[in-house]
């Protein structure tokens, strides 16, 4: 090493090409769970779940599972986590769509199969809400429906 001008300048002389190891020789990161790339802010997708294959703990094709994303309707799961509606058919082993009678707050309801554009069923009194068309009482505040 030598200084110049103040400056502390290193010259190092390598053998040959510098390799870099995977992760920089770390531990390869866990994903976040649901990582998707954008839905998740500050969380880093596992490159299995854009690979073009099913792999990893997916249930279907760089979907579902513990790491990747949730799962369309129509495609393969192994529980109700594995879908982006929270409801799975396990006889047939698919996700489906949501429905203002699954038992499950998707979609665009409110609280679990009432309020929001789609249900007819508006929500009772102490159920969560959006707007007061979402409510029985017609009366939506602070977020649930009020007398």
């Amino acid at each position: 090493m030598r200084a110049i001008g103040g400056v502390l300048l290193a010259l190092v002389l390598l053998a040959g090409p510098v390799l870099a190891a995977p992760f920089g020789g770390a531990t390869p990161p866990t994903c976040a769970p649901f990582a998707s790339g954008f839905d998740q802010p500050g969380s880093t997708p596992c490159e299995r779940c854009f690979d073009d294959e099913t792999n990893g703990g997916e249930s279907d094709l760089d979907c579902g599972g513990p790491d990747c994303r949730a799962c369309d309707a129509g495609f393969t799961c192994a529980n109700a986590e594995d879908c982006s509606s929270g409801v799975c058919d396990e006889v047939i082993a698919t996700c489906s769509a949501p429905t203002c009678t699954d038992n499950v707050r998707n979609g665009d309801e409110s609280d679990v199969d009432c309020g929001g554009p789609t249900c007819s069923l508006r929500c009772a009194i102490g159920k969560a809400c959006f707007v007061n068309s979402d409510c029985q009482s017609g009366n939506c505040q602070g977020g649930f429906c009020a007398p």
